[in-house]
């Protein structure tokens, strides 16, 4: 138990070097600005939007593949 310990305080130390002393738990910045956050937020919600257009594009042509698949004649 003692060395697993001791395993971790040295892990903990290393991570503080590579990454600061945060605890990783505490809120970004631009998280807590009210203006940062609703810029960030705009930011998620267009790029969500972007990817579910995307992915209703994706459907409907493999839809259309399909259909010209199963029925050759119709789409002469």
């Amino acid at each position: 138990m003692k060395q697993h310990l001791e395993e971790s305080i040295i892990l903990d130390e290393q991570e503080d070097e590579k990454l600061g002393e945060e605890s990783g738990n505490s809120v970004p910045e631009t998280l807590t600005d009210e203006e940062k956050f609703k810029e960030v937020f705009e930011k998620v919600k267009k790029s969500s939007k972007d990817d579910r257009n995307k992915d209703k594009l994706r459907a409907s042509s493999k839809k259309l593949l399909k259909q010209a698949e199963e029925n050759p004649e119709k789409n002469s």
